[in-house]
């Protein structure tokens, strides 16, 4: 493995067999999300905690668990605007901050491409209980008293102080993993990065690729009207507000033209090539199937198909 970098997708070693231990890369980028949250949320006076796997990988051996693939931290809704508003200084970092699951999790993420992240999990005082909602778990599943957040004390990880709540052992064994805490459940910490992945993914594929898809679709079409190749419809399978995803194996995008419309498409070929667009498929012979274009990530389907307004 060459490792991941902030500019390639991350290495989703969770996925590549069960005795598959973390990259040095996804470490060295986790290490870097974990300063520089404990930095900004201190340097901006917000209440915060180390938790969930972080807190554990900290208490166990003072680095993260070795097949832990995010970090883990607690904060307070009540916080939430003042979290928001550090979006730019986030972004000037070069990084982001994700509110698409703002319900259970705020997360700030490594890159537009890169989705290694930390999760600022936010807990709502009921009287004297923090509560935190997930996603089908009642608010309460996890809650635990104020009291152990009242007097915070330092973890160390990867050799520097974090705070944490107190009694540390307390809430690891009584509110979080049980008795046998120390002792590794390699099994339910990688299904829970399998679960946790989709809505990042989504969130980037909103922010970052719809942009990029819809610019090379206006540019698409114009090389199209500007080739007096015009009797096409056009379709965003997402409902046209975002790409259907980033990496599988639908399209971002569908231009249906007639059959008589054929021969005009294939001449135009090339003047797409010459533009960027990579003919990444060609309908194989007896196979009905469509022509797909990529270009920057962006994928674009060209079917026969009777023809209808274009809407994009």
């Amino acid at each position: 493995m060459s490792g991941c970098t902030r500019e390639t997708q991350r290495c989703e070693f969770w996925q590549q067999g069960g005795s598959y231990f973390r990259p040095p890369c996804c470490t060295a980028h986790l290490k870097d999300l974990l300063f520089f949250t404990r930095n900004l949320l201190t340097r901006h006076g917000i209440l915060h905690w180390l938790d969930w796997g972080a807190l554990l990988g900290a208490v166990r051996g003072g680095e993260f668990v070795p097949w832990d693939g995010d970090v883990d931290f607690g904060v307070m809704r009540e916080d939430r605007d003042g979290i928001v508003a550090l979006a730019p200084e986030i972004e000037r970092a070069g990084f982001l901050l994700d509110l698409s699951e703002e319900a259970y999790t705020w997360r700030i993420v490594l890159s537009p491409f890169n989705f290694l992240h930390v999760d600022l999990f936010h807990w709502r005082d009921d009287n004297g209980t923090l509560k935190m909602r997930w996603r089908n778990c009642p608010e309460d599943s996890w809650a635990f008293p104020r009291s152990f957040i009242e007097n915070l004390q330092p973890v160390y990880l990867y050799g520097e102080p974090f705070l944490a709540p107190t009694p540390v052992d307390e809430l690891l064994a009584r509110y979080r993993y049980g008795d046998d805490y120390l002792v590794p459940r390699r099994g339910d910490e990688l299904d829970n990065r399998v679960r946790a992945y989709l809505p990042v993914r989504r969130f980037l594929a909103r922010r970052i690729f719809a942009e990029r898809m819809q610019r090379n679709l206006d540019l698409l079409r114009q090389l199209l009207d500007a080739n007096a190749f015009r009797d096409y419809d056009c379709t965003l399978p997402a409902g046209g507000s975002a790409p259907v995803s980033v990496d599988d194996d639908s399209p971002d995008a569908q231009l249906a033209y007639p059959a008589s419309a054929q021969k005009l498409f294939l001449e135009l070929l090339p003047t797409l090539e010459s533009a960027g667009f990579q003919v990444l498929r060609r309908p194989q012979p007896g196979v009905p199937s469509p022509h797909r274009l990529v270009k920057e990530g962006a994928s674009y389907d060209f079917v026969e198909r009777v023809p209808a307004d274009c809407t994009v």
